[in-house]
């Protein structure tokens, strides 16, 4: 596990590896509204920047990665039990 405080968003990454290969990464930010929207921008400007375009589906912007893995991300983040604001990424090898 990783975890990081930025720019007024904690980030955690958490990672599991099968035969030190990365199998499954999850990736969570949360802070306030701005911080996390500025977060989940960059994110989706380096998705953009390595696999082109997204598609739009379901609210949400996706990439189709060369093994056929598909990554989506929110356009904007979801309000959190706690009064913060954050999104999640999950990444599994299939």
């Amino acid at each position: 596990m990783f975890e990081a405080r930025r720019a007024g968003v904690r980030a955690v990454l958490r990672a599991r590896f099968r035969s030190r290969v990365l199998w499954h990464a999850f990736y969570s930010a949360e802070g306030d509204s701005a911080a996390v929207q500025r977060d989940l921008d960059r994110a989706a400007a380096a998705l953009a920047a390595r696999h082109g375009a997204p598609a739009t589906e379901d609210g949400g912007r996706v990439w189709t990665l060369p093994d056929g893995r598909r990554v989506m991300l929110p356009i904007s983040p979801a309000r959190l039990e706690n009064g913060r604001y954050g999104y999640g990424l999950a990444m599994q090898r299939q």
